[in-house]
């Protein structure tokens, strides 16, 4: 008896692991698509703003969070329909950017002004006609989290000032 109960409840404890990792997956995958509805209305209301803004992605091609974070990015960026520039420490490139611009002194300087706190992935916001900035992420943030923060670039009067040259 002892024989026959022992597979089976290592049977249902398996069963019970794999559906507890299929229902995490299903909530995962549920959860995304959420997101990605929530801000479909938002990715029409600034479709116009796409000409005017784009992305500056800052990385190292040897930083695991960065090979985490891109294909988020990527997501993000074609949902939006802003232009990613990729920019690598050492001009090798990511699997989703494999030609990006080498990070020279000048533009980290232009990013991180205090060039001690300079944090790996970075994500810029850039007005694409007087390159003024504002950060969207720093390090590998979720994809709700990148439409927030764009949202918030796009709609809070402080950013919008800092975006468009004016002092905040």
């Amino acid at each position: 008896m002892k024989t026959i109960l022992l597979p089976l409840i290592l049977g249902l404890l398996l069963m019970g692991h794999a559906h507890a990792t299929t229902a995490k997956q299903q909530f995962n995958a549920i959860v995304e698509t959420k997101a990605l509805q929530q801000h479909e209305t938002a990715r029409s209301a600034d479709y116009p703003k796409q000409a005017e803004y784009a992305l500056a992605y800052l990385f190292s091609p040897t930083c695991q969070y960065c090979k985490a974070f891109s294909p988020t990015l990527q997501q993000f960026s074609q949902s939006t329909g802003l232009m990613v520039y990729p920019f690598s420490t050492t001009g090798q490139g990511l699997a989703q950017y494999t030609k990006p611009i080498v990070a020279t002194p000048d533009i980290l300087q232009d990013f991180f002004p205090n060039q001690q706190d300079i944090i790996y992935p970075a994500l810029f916001l850039v007005n694409v006609n007087n390159r003024k900035h504002v950060p969207l992420s720093l390090g590998n943030v979720p994809l709700d989290v990148l439409y927030t923060t764009y949202q918030g670039a796009m709609t809070y009067p402080h950013l919008q000032a800092i975006l468009n040259g004016e002092q905040p």
